[in-house]
């Protein structure tokens, strides 16, 4: 500032003192005309401001942002006649802005991040109140289970209040859930999830990864993972299994929608974690044998198996090298298989062996111990004849069997639900949807067994008649058609 425009600022800051507002206006135009500067443009606003030309006011304030973004005394001018134009929200913006904008902490930063403060207050509902330090504790963290993995580490940003309270709730953050991911997620988003979450993580559900087997590797590795699911990871080799053998206390894994495994590799990450699974669900993409279940998997109790080619697929449990056609699980309860026909017969066969194994311990011949009594049976997507079906419903091993899932591929008449009926007393759910019973089939199994819940979905021959004869008996009945399905008269029942 040359010496002529230093004149000027003093002149016309002399006339401001004495309320010559119009003089020090022009005193500061002839100033800025020379040579435009923040604090010139600041004392040009005040004038028009004090003269109650608030745009003109404005417009010097936007000038002296521009001519320099990190000076506070700009933002400061532009949000005061912000306020006095009545437009508050306006000005917070600025002010916001201008908090960011600038780099060096002083005494402008600090009245500019006061005045930002006071306004927000002011805007601030009257009665608005912090929710977490409000509610109590069980209510707000049952709140905050309704959002999303991301939404709650977004969350612990908003204050260090909200993001103690946050991360001290251990079941905020126990499953790392991305089934809803709609683009990649990135590994610095689970990097970040493993810092926050860290031992307190112990499930997760991991899809749309960009490095899979490095975000999976860096989870085993840091978190005590029990729970495992994988959607849309495509076909899975033996990666997987030199991952899974740092998982020490993995329980339950889960290969679902969009993830397919080989027989190979799936012995090998069953064998990774043999001590510790309980739970095993997949889709093998191969034909072949699945041996070796038996000994390697003491504690497993849930199997669920579907065979992505029914043409020749084997499905073979053994207890030991050499030995075949044995099915034996020491604690299994839980059964589902999607099979081809053939195998179902095997499944049979598979199970009879429990006879064998009981004769050769009557004879003092050293055997595996006799196997548990399964609880539950789900046979999807197969065609099986009544002789058949009888044949494996009349063993031993099943003879406790509380519920049974049964939806084939081909004919289930009442002659198949008489051998249910039969051969199962103990059924306490039974899931028949879209077979061929008919209301002789349900009297069958309502008089003779323990039936709590019947779920007869989509079964055409079925009458309203039935259903109600059943409810009135007490039983649970889940009935309804698809439109597509449906004949005859439409009834609301």
């Amino acid at each position: 500032m040359n010496q002529v425009q230093e004149q000027l600022q003093r002149e016309g800051r002399a006339c401001y003192k004495r309320r010559d507002y119009a003089k020090a206006l022009e005193l500061f135009g002839r100033a800025i005309g020379r040579a435009a500067s923040v604090q010139l443009l600041d004392n040009r606003a005040a004038c028009h401001e004090k003269l109650n030309d608030l745009p003109a006011a404005l417009k010097d304030a936007k000038k002296a942002i521009q001519l320099q973004r990190e000076d506070p005394t700009g933002y400061l001018r532009a949000g005061k006649v912000l306020v006095k134009m009545e437009k508050q929200s306006v000005a917070l913006e600025i002010y916001t802005h201008g908090l960011k904008a600038i780099k060096h902490v002083g005494q402008g930063y600090e009245l500019l991040r006061k005045v930002q403060g006071e306004l927000l207050c002011e805007l601030s509902p009257p009665k608005s109140v912090d929710p977490l330090t409000m509610l109590p504790r069980e209510l707000a963290e049952f709140i905050l289970e309704y959002l999303t993995f991301q939404q709650r580490m977004n969350a612990c940003l908003v204050t260090k209040q909200w993001a103690q309270f946050i991360r001290s709730s251990p079941s905020l953050w126990q499953h790392l859930d991305l089934s809803n991911a709609r683009k990649k997620v990135r590994s610095a988003f689970i990097s970040r999830s493993i810092n926050v979450a860290r031992h307190k993580l112990t499930a997760a559900t991991l899809s749309m990864l960009s490095e899979f087997d490095k975000t999976l590797d860096a989870l085993v590795r840091h978190c005590p993972l029990q729970e495992l699911v994988l959607l849309e990871t495509g076909f899975q080799s033996h990666n997987l299994a030199e991952t899974l053998k740092h998982a020490k206390h993995l329980r339950t894994l889960r290969l679902a929608r969009g993830t397919e495994i080989g027989n190979d590799a799936l012995q090998l990450v069953v064998k990774a974690r043999a001590e510790s699974l309980e739970t095993l669900e997949c889709s093998m993409v191969k034909n072949g044998s699945w041996r070796g279940i038996g000994t390697l998997c003491p504690r497993l109790s849930t199997v669920s198996i579907t065979c992505a080619d029914f043409r020749d697929a084997s499905l073979v449990f053994t207890t030991r090298e050499g030995s075949r056609d044995t099915f034996y699980l020491p604690v299994l309860e839980n059964l589902s298989l999607n099979l081809p026909s053939t195998e179902v017969e095997a499944l049979a066969n598979a199970l009879a062996t429990e006879d064998i194994m009981e004769r050769q311990e009557t004879s003092k011949t050293p055997t595996a111990v006799i196997p548990s009594k399964l609880k539950s049976l789900s046979i999807q997507q197969s065609s099986i004849t009544v002789d058949g079906l009888d044949t494996l419903l009349s063993n031993a091993r099943l003879e406790h069997l509380s519920q049974l899932t049964l939806h084939p591929t081909g004919p289930c008449t009442d002659d198949a639900i008489h051998v249910i009926a039969e051969r199962l007393t103990k059924l306490q759910v039974v899931d028949l949807s879209r077979t061929e019973i008919t209301g002789v089939g349900v009297k069958d199994l309502v008089r003779r067994g323990q039936l709590k819940h019947l779920v007869v979905n989509d079964c055409r021959l079925l009458g309203v008649d039935a259903v109600e004869w059943a409810r009135a008996q007490g039983v649970r009945v889940d009935y309804r058609m698809t439109s597509g399905l449906a004949t005859g008269k439409k009834l609301r029942y």
